[in-house]
């Protein structure tokens, strides 16, 4: 009895926690099928008579197609760079011999101590020197930078704990180092690869501060900057502004749906050993 009465607390606990966690999701859900003056009348409520016109509305004004283009492009090349650079820096750290390989890992978690918002002032000006500014390419460059410390940590980790005898056995048959990263190693980082791939490129994919401040043609604007679109100074379309939310927010939480699991197993797998 005291372990069923022990569960059930548990659950309940947990139910509160998913109610509270889910609660402003599903507001922002019925916001949307609102009109404004029924959200003026009902903003908490289910909505009398559900409507679309505000994802019409917000597909026609910010051009959602192409702010969603940008931002998978954005995306895209952002996670491929992190981990090309990451993996072969890792490979370079655990399997090419380099002494105290466990401490060079760990000095690359040091860069994350800064964000991109304590070095903005000498980003911007490098890249305007560079003429990167308003493209998508100082985007791209800034995320790798970013979270490559934390992509080649994960990784070099998890290399650790590949056999030696596997890289052994493919250096005896003849396979240099490229061949050995690319056939032996690359195909066992499937987990970490994928947790990695979910983890950046979901900030990546909501990131509003550094496309904000580099971005200013409205052509190449990402989704998360659409919402400022929907802000005015002194009144909120609240309807049109959630609309515009579930545009930004619905690719990544269908990825993360299906790719959840590989978070959790590629996050033990990589970042607790050792």
């Amino acid at each position: 009895m005291k372990r069923q009465f022990a569960f059930g607390s548990q659950m309940a606990v947990l139910g509160m926690i998913a109610i509270i966690l889910l609660y402003p999701l599903f507001l922002v859900g019925s916001t949307s099928l609102k009109t404004n003056s029924e959200f003026l009348a009902n903003r908490v409520g289910l909505p009398t008579d559900p409507t679309l016109d505000s994802f019409a509305y917000v597909f026609a004004k910010a051009n959602i197609a192409g702010a969603t283009f940008n931002s998978f492009f954005i995306m895209a090349l952002s996670v491929i760079g992190l981990l090309v650079i990451g993996s072969l820096a890792a490979y370079a750290i655990t399997k090419m011999g380099i002494r105290r390989s466990d401490e060079w890992a760990r000095v690359f978690l040091l860069p994350m101590a800064f964000s991109a918002q304590v070095v903005i002032t000498p980003l911007f000006t490098m890249f305007r020197i560079m003429g990167l500014t308003n493209t998508v390419w100082a985007v791209i460059l800034i995320h790798i930078a970013t979270f490559l410390p934390l992509t080649v940590y994960i990784l070099s980790k998890f290399m650790m704990t590949v056999p030696s005898a596997l890289t052994e056995a493919a250096r005896i048959d003849g396979a240099n180092h490229f061949m050995i990263y690319s056939r032996v190693i690359m195909p066992l980082c499937k987990v970490p690869l994928t947790t990695l791939v979910v983890i950046n490129g979901m900030y990546t994919w909501n990131d509003f501060f550094v496309p904000f401040m580099f971005i200013s043609d409205v052509a190449k604007r990402t989704l998360p900057l659409t919402l400022v679109l929907f802000q005015q100074q002194y009144k909120v379309e609240w309807p049109n502004l959630c609309a515009a939310i579930i545009f930004t927010i619905a690719p990544m939480l269908i990825i993360y749906i299906f790719l959840q699991k590989y978070i959790i197993a590629g996050v033990g797998a990589g970042a607790v050993k050792g």
